[in-house]
């Protein structure tokens, strides 16, 4: 197949409003172009300008072979903001998939952003799409560490044990045993009780703004963070139906910021591809804190101690920040896979860049939201 027997479409946000709900998720069988979670987060991005394209798609005469959307998230470095779109739900169908639909739509897509010096990136993809990403010679940056920490012993044993009648009378001493060690583990480690210099506040939403760009602009490329962006990013985490959102601010006893952060918190009837079943996850989307040794120890006992108060059975996080990546280790995290990051067009000075150079969690990823 050639790119004269395929056809691509662009749409604006506008353009896609005035096209309707029976385009966007058609009732004959069509490809829906993005999920309803994903274009309401567009609908409402404070971030995405009316001239950016907001979804793609591939048609092979007048069906529907390949579909992406495109959520505006832009990027600092250096103390410079960057537009960069993030693309989500980028698939192809299966029976069109040997024809390279998928790629050459992105291609186009490349090709246009390239010429306003926009950069694409992804984070968290599929293998499958990773592949396409790298044939199109976008920029690989690397893998970013996932790090699990297990809080109770029950999945584990629901997992390799057949006979889960026994479940209930191991489960409680196992817990007990397993969250002692856990802090033994972590005094070991040089994360001691640090609670007692700061304080932890709950809040609904964000409440600052520039506080984590100020922090973070020292750092390697970053993902853009203001009241606006988190706050927008939160209230559609708040719509899954049987989520809670923890956003927990830490203040020294003067009342003064020294980082934040927001987990989610949900039960999944099955944790990724690792067997475990039935599990209550504590998911820490985002992780800001000021570069203090102090602080960041404050921090992990403060995450370990809010998962346990909701009886989750792990703790999930993503991060790049070298402080917290070691004291997750010392604190007995294992890694567990992890996201790839690609990007380009734009750029070029950032092609030199690993991906432990940049400032990455959970929040750039898709799965922060759904």
């Amino acid at each position: 197949m050639t790119d004269k027997k395929l056809q691509f479409q662009l749409f604006t946000r506008m353009e896609l409003e005035k096209a309707g709900e029976a385009f966007i998720w058609p009732s004959d069988g069509q490809m829906s172009i993005m999920p309803r979670e994903c274009w309401q987060l567009i609908l409402t991005n404070p971030e995405h300008r009316e001239d950016l394209p907001v979804a793609g798609i591939a048609l092979l005469g007048s069906k529907r072979v390949a579909v992406v959307a495109l959520i505006c998230r832009p990027l600092r470095w250096q103390k410079k903001e960057y537009t960069c779109l993030w693309d989500y739900n980028f698939y192809s169908d299966s029976t069109s998939r040997n024809y390279g639909a998928g790629g050459l739509l992105l291609r186009k897509i490349l090709y246009l952003l390239k010429q306003k010096n926009i950069l694409l990136a992804s984070y968290g993809a599929t293998p499958a799409a990773n592949k396409v990403y790298t044939a199109l010679r976008m920029h690989s940056a690397g893998r970013v560490n996932r790090y699990v920490l297990p809080l109770r012993i029950t999945p584990i044993i629901r997992r390799f044990l057949l006979d889960h009648s026994v479940i209930d009378w191991l489960a409680l001493p196992l817990d007990y045993c397993l969250q002692v060690g856990i802090k033994v583990i972590s005094y070991i480690g040089g994360i001691k009780n640090t609670d007692n210099r700061f304080k932890f506040i709950v809040k609904e939403n964000v409440g600052y703004d520039d506080f984590a760009n100020k922090i973070l602009d020292d750092s390697g490329p970053y993902l853009k963070r203001s009241q606006d962006m988190l706050n927008w990013m939160l209230h559609y985490a708040r719509a899954i139906e049987g989520t809670e959102i923890v956003v927990m601010e830490m203040k020294d006893l003067d009342g003064v910021l020294h980082g934040y952060y927001i987990a989610r918190i949900a039960n999944y009837e099955q944790l990724g591809s690792q067997g475990f079943k039935n599990v209550r996850l504590f998911r820490v989307l985002d992780i800001v804190v000021q570069p203090d040794g102090n602080a960041t120890q404050a921090m992990m006992n403060d995450i370990i101690k809010q998962a346990f108060a909701k009886k989750c059975d792990f703790i999930e996080m993503i991060t790049s920040n070298p402080v917290i990546r070691k004291l997750s280790q010392k604190t007995g995290f294992i890694t567990s896979n992890g996201y790839d990051l690609y990007f380009t067009a734009g750029i070029s000075c950032l092609d030199s860049i690993e991906v432990n150079d940049w400032y990455l969690t959970m929040i750039e990823a898709e799965a922060a939201y759904y």
